[in-house]
């Protein structure tokens, strides 16, 4: 009789822990993995040129304003500049950074927008009306491995100009996240040369 009181304590003990011990294994697999963990993860050339590749067309993409339907195409003039507002899809800054941050990381999308000049004017987001050509060919671009910069893996991403002898070489940092993937954290021109 004795055993059998004992032996039910313990499972009522037991019993009662397994929620509190559910809920501890629960919260560890719920813990933020930091970004930098990520970077053990490999990346192939090929994924970092897809990657670049996407992110040259979103770029091509806002540089032109985006794709105007009929009649949306509205320019104005601001401190002697023309500006033109962007497509109704990307003419807000929640818009244009989700846009982005598909291929970029959050920082380097709000430096690009600035570097380029993208302004917001009267509710809407606008940049300098320009032409957006480019006569980069990136699917015959070439990506090589350069270095680690921090938790970054940079690569260097070599591109031909049109149909002429010349090449441009851009820097590219890529980072890791746990849940989102590989993104390009910095873009730049490398260096313009003659093959």
């Amino acid at each position: 009789m004795k055993i059998r009181i004992i032996v039910a304590a313990g499972l009522a003990i037991t019993m009662m822990a397994v929620p509190f011990i559910h809920e501890n294994i629960s919260a560890a697999k719920e813990k933020p993995v930091v970004a930098h963990e990520g970077n053990k993860q490999e990346i192939s050339n090929k994924e970092v040129l897809k990657l670049v590749q996407q992110w040259v067309e979103k770029r091509t993409y806002i540089q032109n304003g985006g794709a105007y339907g009929e009649g949306e195409y509205k320019s104005f003039q601001l401190n002697d500049t023309f500006y033109r507002y962007l497509s109704k899809d990307i003419d807000t800054k929640k818009e244009i950074m989700d846009y982005l941050t598909e291929s970029t990381t959050r920082s380097y999308a709000e430096k690009y927008l600035k570097d380029i000049g993208i302004i917001e004017h009267k509710k809407r987001l606008a940049q300098v009306e320009a032409d957006g050509g480019s006569l980069l060919q990136w699917d015959q671009a070439s990506v090589k491995y350069s270095k680690m910069q921090g938790v970054d893996r940079v690569y260097l991403v070599t591109v031909p100009v049109g149909e002429t002898e010349e090449f441009e070489t851009y820097s590219v940092s890529v980072h890791h996240f746990a849940n989102k993937g590989w993104k390009i954290n910095d873009f730049e021109i490398y260096e313009k040369a003659n093959s």
